[in-house]
Order: C-alpha cells, then structure tokens, then sequence
C-alpha cells in the first residue's frame, strides 16, 4: 500500500506533539495494547488559539461495503473486550498493524482539528477531513500523568499534555456548573492466572484526576 496514492490531508505530519493514549498500566497486556484506534494532539503553547486535534483510524479505507469482511464484522457488531484478552470485530492484520496508530508510523485516519480559546475553551474553528498522521507517542495513562505532574519536563510532549489538561479543566468546570452528573463508578481488575486463566485476585483501579478530563 502507498500512502501517497490517498487522497488525504498529510498537513498534519509535521506538526507539534501527537500524543496517544491507551489503557492504564493495571490493565495493560499485549493483547489490548496492540490496538490503538485514536489519539489527540495539541499545539504546545497555551496562548490564543490552542490547537486540538482527535484523529481516529480509519478503517473504511480497508473495509468496502458488501465483502465477506465487512459481513463478518456486521454480524459481530463490536469487539468484545474480556479479562486480559478481546475478540475482535476486525482481522488481527487491521487492528493490530495496519489501522493500529502506533508512535512513528504513518497511518490514515479521519481527524478533527479545533482552535479553541484556552481561557474559556470555545471553539473558534472546526477542521473534519481525512489525513495521515504519525503519532509521537504511545502512553499509558500513568506515563501521561507523570509527565504532566513533573515540571522538569519542558519538551514538546509533556508541554501538550499539560495544555490539553488545562483545556480539560476548564471544560470540566463548565459542565460542572451547568449541573452535569458525576457518575463515577468504580471498576474492578483481576489478576489472572497465566496457564490456567483462574481469577487469583480482584482490586480496583486508582484514577487519578486530571488524566479523565482528556477524554472530554
């Protein structure tokens, strides 16, 4: 495949920080990690506009309407996520390589790209296309929030993190006073036995505060 052949946005290549995240670390096992199917972006600087982009893989550059495949995966419906393993809606070769948006590869995806106003996070303008990106970056939640809570890290990514959490906060509060619900639950992990997949132990999950913001 060339990924010059696709009509797409490659704008986006050499931009600033492209950071993506994927399951905490309690969670993590190769199975899950290999599959990653979205990541955001933001400009360093946290001065008017701030740049935000959210890119998904896309998958129907690969997937065509009425083939075996796209029947197969119409009648799962979804991928299935279990204890330490999944049962994918998608063969492994999609979502594990080719529609998977791993740190230094080029892949396509679909994108929005806001401009947002830092200090109240309104959106100034809307950018939807198609595009090419490369990710910088692979982080767990834990690998995100350290480099955002180090203020020694002055580099390109640990500056974008802290700018999408800022405009994370300030969405946060907004959705706060206009009454939303915080339906926090908690969500329980289990360790598993590798030979014989018997539950050994169940815990919870520690969240942290400031990364469940990003996902706003």
């Amino acid at each position: 495949m060339s990924l010059s052949l696709c009509s797409c946005d490659r704008s986006w290549l050499h931009e600033a920080s492209a950071t993506c995240w994927c399951t905490q670390p309690e969670t993590f096992n190769a199975a899950l990690f290999l599959c990653i199917s979205s990541f955001c972006f933001c400009s360093t600087a946290f001065s008017p506009p701030v740049q935000v982009g959210v890119h998904i893989a896309d998958v129907t550059h690969f997937l065509h309407p009425g083939t075996a495949m796209d029947l197969e995966a119409s009648s799962r419906a979804t991928t299935t996520y279990l204890v330490q393993r999944r049962i994918d809606m998608l063969p492994k070769p999609l979502t594990e390589d080719i529609c998977s948006l791993r740190s230094n590869v080029e892949r396509l995806a679909f994108s929005v790209i806001w401009e947002i106003a830092p200090d109240t996070a309104t959106i100034v303008s809307a950018r939807f296309t198609k595009s090419v990106i490369r990710s910088r970056a692979a982080l767990t939640y834990a690998e995100a929030q350290s480099r955002i809570d180090d203020q020694r890290l002055t580099d390109e990514l640990s500056m974008s993190l802290r700018t999408l959490n800022r405009l994370a906060r300030v969405l946060r509060q907004q959705r706060a006073d206009r009454g939303a619900l915080s339906l926090a639950s908690p969500e329980v992990k289990f360790e598993i036995d590798t030979e014989t997949h018997d539950p050994l132990d169940v815990g919870m999950y520690q969240v942290s505060c400031a990364l469940p913001g990003l996902g706003m």
